[in-house]
């Protein structure tokens, strides 16, 4: 086992492990909207960075770093229903709330880019590179 620290506390995973699994066996949320433990890492989105030194998952810097990556989404993301309180909100809906990410800042690129012709997930904002299959064998498939 490896020991290290995050956010102050001790924590204790296998050598190998990903820093967002690690920090989740020991109660520590780091935001993501592409990871699941089934399928290889993507890093997609870019919520789920921590600052190295001293292995924090919150500061002033990644939030206001993640708030740029949701914006960056949100300058792409169309979904009518976006905002309205008649369903439950999304995780997607959540992080932007948590971190104060709007559409009013968010700024299309201005050229095309080649993740724009990713699939998209119907459950998720971001372009997946996963295996098709991938949200029916994770059981995240929209129902």
């Amino acid at each position: 086992m490896v020991e290290l620290q995050i956010d102050g506390r001790p924590v204790r995973a296998e050598p190998g492990s990903l820093v967002i699994d690690a920090a989740a066996s020991a109660g520590i949320a780091i935001p993501s909207l592409c990871h699941h433990r089934e399928l290889a890492p993507s890093g997609n989105c870019r919520l789920c960075l921590v600052e190295i030194e001293g292995w924090r998952t919150e500061s002033p810097r990644i939030a206001q770093a993640r708030r740029a990556a949701l914006e960056l989404v949100l300058a792409r993301y169309h979904d009518p229903q976006w905002g309205r309180h008649a369903r439950p909100e999304s995780e997607f809906e959540y992080w932007c709330r948590h971190y104060g990410a709007s559409s009013r800042a968010a700024k299309a690129p201005s050229t095309p880019s080649s993740i724009s012709s990713r699939p998209r997930c119907p459950m998720r904002p971001i372009p997946c590179s996963s295996p098709p299959d991938a949200c029916s064998r994770t059981g995240t498939a929209a129902r």
